[in-house]
């Protein structure tokens, strides 16, 4: 039987209008921008989307990701 299993994580509060979902098994790479509290994802489609979030708070949701995927 095949894993169904979904897994994405938030950018922001769900609240918040400026919330995006990441599915972190499409991340190819993040990197930090010059402008303090933006970051850069770049997808394994190779397409580019910059964010109004810290690289260390992406880099830590990437990381809870994680963690709750290798749980199963």
């Amino acid at each position: 039987m095949q894993n169904l299993t979904l897994y994405a994580f938030p950018t922001h509060s769900s609240k918040n209008y400026e919330c995006s979902w990441i599915f972190p098994n499409h991340v190819k790479e993040i990197a930090e921008k010059k402008h303090e509290g933006e970051s850069n994802i770049l997808f394994s489609n190779l397409k580019e989307v910059k964010l109004d979030i810290c690289y260390f708070m992406l880099e830590r949701q990437i990381q809870r990701a994680a963690f709750c995927m290798m749980e199963l």
